[in-house]
């Protein structure tokens, strides 16, 4: 029953988003062994969640990956599963960061307690082996619902 209630209390979604200045978004999806959540190309008309077409057009590829939900405190066994993805890929990852490819974590917490976490120094080594930023989003109090279960 406790381990219910925390699942009430907070919510972690982590995204793996990977962009590149030129590089192709199929290039990028067939080089990763994993299906992304969006792919988009530059130079190409942007597409809105819903599906319209703008007129707006992306300045760079990106490829986005959600990896599963979980409690806030599940925040350093998601960065370890998002380290060991790009690990698992690390040649064509090499390559895309050496032709001008950048990646970053995208971390969104919700919370209707006081949150805290810890990134012990092996996983921020890793990221910074592998050149990763991380982007922390906290939002606090009755927000449960923009992350869904």
């Amino acid at each position: 029953m406790k381990e219910k209630q925390v699942l009430e209390q907070e919510k972690l979604i982590l995204t793996v988003r990977l962009w590149h200045p030129v590089m192709r978004a199929e290039e990028i999806v067939n080089g990763i062994d994993r299906t992304p959540s969006l792919a988009e190309t530059a130079g190409k008309n942007y597409i809105t969640p819903k599906g319209v077409v703008t007129n707006r057009i992306n300045k760079e590829t990106y490829v986005i990956y959600d990896f599963p939900r979980g409690r806030g405190n599940d925040l350093f066994d998601a960065v370890k599963t998002a380290n060991s993805f790009l690990f698992e890929n690390i040649d064509f990852f090499t390559q895309f960061k050496k032709s001008g490819g950048r990646c970053d974590y995208y971390i969104t917490i919700v919370s209707k307690d006081n949150y805290s976490f810890v990134l012990d120094p092996e996983i921020i080594g890793e990221c910074a082996q592998l050149g990763v930023q991380i982007w922390v989003e906290i939002f606090y109090g009755d927000k449960l619902d923009l992350i869904p279960s």
